[in-house]
């Protein structure tokens, strides 16, 4: 029922029946004195796979889901997010074992696309995030916030009693002067709203290109990504002066794995390129295959921080436009349908 509940007080049409699917457990901590906010999902069973490299699309479709919901308890803002993996004791467990994962907020609209806000998000090549307490996202207690995981277990064994750990630094309270409001920017170069935005690269290496507008005036202040193995690139430009605005580049090593990805980090500090509303700009994905095989299951996406110019143009949920309903609906649908297990600890 908790599903039906979030989910129809964003959209009226989500689907009625959730007695299939089942959502982890969530625990949600607030720490006032280190002004830290924690949330905890658990446990699960990780079962060990293949490679991401050896799956193909659809595997990587199924193997994403939303294993979680709660309502974000306070009226702060959050200017860092700490990512855990944990067993039962609090121990640590390789962060690698998640592929990626990210928060959604029902309640708030994403810049770009007319879905749900993706709040934040990890690669398993992505460091914690951490900005200068002059910035915060504003959050509102009692938003309804969802978290999407996709494992990636490459130890050769299963993992029993796995939590994933989220730690948030929030804004101290009455914080003067008052900090000013970020919110997320993300934009993905193979997107399709409510399924898999995944791609294929054939031997020799492949450029993707998609354009996209903003509804609002702001300035882009950080960006960094999440790339696959083999990944070259990412940049925005401005697709009607064809500037390069930013770029972020993959760190591999010799085999071509993706290391890490780097950050635009002195765009805090210069201000970042102006977005203007309507305007036309591009990100430009960009690939190498040294193999002979064609990459399959490949993603492009950058993901940053806006300060829009007028908070209050911010663009709203729209409960009535097809391609919010289709993310939700998406988003819901991929709610694991097979019981959780029990799990010892």
């Amino acid at each position: 029922m908790l599903a039906t509940l979030l989910l129809a007080s964003t959209v009226a049409a989500a689907p009625a029946d959730t007695t299939a699917r089942h959502l982890t457990p969530v625990s949600v901590q607030v720490d006032d004195h280190h002004h830290q906010l924690s949330v905890t999902i658990g446990p699960f069973h990780v079962a060990a796979g293949m490679a991401m490299h050896d799956m193909d699309m659809m595997v990587m479709a199924q193997q994403e889901s939303l294993v979680g919901m709660f309502d974000w308890p306070v009226d702060r803002r959050f200017h860092g997010v700490r990512l855990e993996v944990i067993d039962a004791k609090g121990d640590s467990l390789p962060r690698r074992l998640l592929h990626h994962t990210y928060m959604v907020n029902f309640d708030r609209r994403q810049l770009v696309y007319p879905i749900v806000e993706r709040t934040f998000s990890f690669g398993e090549e992505t460091e914690d995030m951490t900005l200068p307490t002059a910035l915060g996202v504003p959050m509102k207690g009692g938003q309804h916030m969802g978290i999407v995981i996709m494992w990636n277990n490459e130890t050769g064994h299963d993992i029993d009693g796995a939590y994933v750990r989220y730690t948030f630094h929030l804004n101290p309270r009455h914080q003067w002067p008052r900090p000013t409001p970020i919110l997320p920017f993300f934009v993905d170069s193979h997107m399709v709203i409510g399924r898999s935005d995944t791609f294929n690269v054939p031997p020799g290496g492949r450029v993707l290109s998609t354009d996209f507008t903003v509804p609002v005036n702001g300035h882009l202040l950080a960006l960094s990504g999440h790339l696959h193995d083999h990944a070259v690139t990412a940049q925005i430009t401005d697709a009607e002066t064809g500037k390069t605005l930013v770029t972020i580049h993959a760190r591999r090593d010799t085999t071509g794995h993706v290391l890490s990805v780097s950050r635009e980090h002195p765009l805090l500090w210069r201000g970042g390129p102006h977005f203007s509303a309507g305007r036309q700009y591009r990100l430009v994905v960009t690939y190498d295959n040294p193999t002979s095989d064609t990459l399959t299951g490949v993603m492009g996406m950058v993901g940053g921080i806006f300060v829009p110019d007028r908070m209050h143009r911010w663009p709203l949920v729209d409960a009535t436009n097809p391609a919010t309903r289709d993310d939700i609906g998406g988003l819901y649908n991929s709610i694991p349908t097979a019981a959780p297990e029990r799990h010892g600890g």
